[in-house]
């Protein structure tokens, strides 16, 4: 009977150990991007309306820290700039890795703009003194994008596509700031898409 208590036991810790892998980051802990798309799945098909956002947070020129320091310090840094996140952590939050140097912060409920406005400048706070990465203090900057439910997307798709537009349109205007995604700007990076296209076949 003990051996098979033991190999019971054993089993669920593996088990636990095959969940915990599949819904975290390996290299800082934090949630993955499966684990963001359940739990922001469970948050849209409530029964109850909520609105929620996607704080997407983009960390500046990281590929130049890659190219220069290497991967294994850009590896370091981004668990250094995750604990920064973390700490930005509130009641209604939660901090994602969902690739590269992409965090997403999931705001599970608000009821005003300012509210999100509020956070993310809090985060860009959190990166004003330098951080430390064996032995070298550098300055880091984020660019951040949000969208927000049900405005800006009534599905995962549609609300990481349009955060990801508001970094891009953050990092476009001089990085190191704040953008709410909005419909002209998908309009106006569609259009440069088939530009950069046409462009392509010409040449």
């Amino acid at each position: 009977m003990s051996g098979s208590h033991t190999d019971v036991t054993a089993l669920k810790e593996y088990e636990q150990k095959l969940h915990y892998l599949a819904y975290h980051d390996l290299l800082t802990g934090l949630q993955n991007r499966l684990s963001l798309n359940e739990k922001l799945s469970s948050l849209i098909n409530q029964d109850v309306e909520q609105r929620c956002a996607l704080i997407f947070v983009d960390v500046d020129n990281f590929k130049y820290v890659n190219d220069t320091m290497g991967h294994t310090f850009g590896d370091r840094l981004l668990v250094k700039i995750s604990e920064r996140l973390i700490d930005c952590h509130t009641s209604n939050t939660t901090v994602y890795r969902i690739g590269g140097d992409e965090f997403i912060i999931l705001v599970e409920w608000f009821t005003k703009k300012e509210e999100l406005e509020k956070m993310a400048v809090n985060i860009l706070k959190a990166f004003k003194s330098y951080v430390e990465v064996e032995g070298s203090s550098m300055f880091i900057t984020v660019s951040i994008g949000i969208s927000t439910f049900p405005e800006h997307g009534k599905d995962i798709d549609s609300l990481l596509k349009n955060a990801d537009i508001a970094v891009y349109k953050a990092k476009e205007t001089g990085r190191n700031r704040i953008v709410f995604y909005s419909e002209p700007m998908n309009e106006v990076l569609t259009e440069r898409i088939y530009i950069e296209k046409h462009l392509r076949l010409a040449l």
